[in-house]
């Protein structure tokens, strides 16, 4: 994959970017886990999760131990945690609310209707500890709708998860 991604035959994101570009192979949960042990915070101004939309979701990624490191991760308090939820089977939006309740993380949920072309149905979760950055009523109407409360479950742990509390219906 990293091979194909860096080949510039088929894409050329990656030698385009002006930015330092660091792929790192492997699971990103346990990659920042590791960079944390070694004092190596990221203070990301976004943090992009995006592995949701197959059948089979990698649930370790939305559990509260996950948010946890992925918050460490984060500049603070302005980082924005953007999840990418679309999901044919499964409405992911109460387990992402879920842990930003737990976590007090001011939540926005963005729905984008595609154009039946080449643009797709997306949703998006955007979490920020940083009230200034979701919290105002401009940013709400540019994007997205703030979620005032999802029904509500038990929250995901790496001991507890429960697909069929969140099936599409």
């Amino acid at each position: 994959m990293i091979r194909i991604a860096g080949d510039r035959k088929y894409f050329t994101f990656l030698s385009d970017c002006p930015a330092n570009v660091e792929v790192i192979p492997g699971d990103a949960r346990l990659s920042m886990e590791r960079e944390l042990e070694r004092n190596e915070h990221q203070n990301f101004d976004v943090l992009v999760i995006d592995a949701f939309s197959g059948d089979s979701i990698p649930v370790h990624l939305l559990t509260q131990e996950a948010f946890e490191i992925y918050l460490r991760q984060l500049k603070k308090p302005s980082g924005i945690l953007a999840i990418h939820i679309t999901n044919t089977y499964l409405d992911l939006r109460p387990v992402v609310f879920g842990a930003a309740k737990h976590f007090g993380l001011k939540t926005v949920w963005v729905h984008s209707v595609g154009d039946g072309r080449a643009a797709k149905v997306a949703d998006w979760m955007l979490l920020s500890l940083d009230n200034k950055i979701l919290g105002s009523d401009v940013t709400a109407n540019v994007l997205g709708e703030q979620i005032p409360h999802f029904r509500v479950i038990r929250p995901w742990t790496d001991d507890y998860s429960n697909l069929f509390q969140i099936l599409n219906r």
